[in-house]
């Protein structure tokens, strides 16, 4: 092997246990950063600091259970044209259905906050 393979390999090594190092101290700073924020509900926050304003977003997941959705489309007269083939509900289409027919979904819904984004702009 030559020494500038060498070399490489030893600053491949040294970089990936850097990024490994500011991935860890990220984690810590966006932990304190939302510390004061309710991240086990989705939605968005923001909160101005003297030389930042940061912005965190809880995205909300949705993820349906197919066989619970399977037996409410089964008591229907027909297949609903929301519902798909694999027997889930497009999130878009979901919010557009009347409240009476959203209500028949629930509980076959389950909504769970995702992991927040943050975003720091200085000032």
């Amino acid at each position: 092997m030559s020494s500038t393979q060498e070399e490489l390999a030893e600053r491949h090594a040294d970089l990936t246990y850097e990024i490994k190092q500011k991935k860890d101290e990220l984690v810590l700073i966006e932990q304190i950063l939302t510390d004061h924020i309710d991240t086990e509900s989705a939605g968005e926050h923001e909160f101005e600091l003297d030389n930042a304003i940061v912005s965190v977003k809880v995205p909300d997941n949705w993820k349906w259970d197919s066989d619970a959705l399977r037996a409410i489309v089964g008591a229907m007269e027909a297949h609903p044209a929301e519902v798909t083939a694999k027997f889930t509900i497009n999130k878009s289409k979901f919010m557009d259905l009347p409240d009476m027919d959203k209500a028949n979904y629930i509980p076959a819904l389950t909504r769970k906050a995702g992991k927040p984004a943050i975003k720091v702009n200085l000032k």
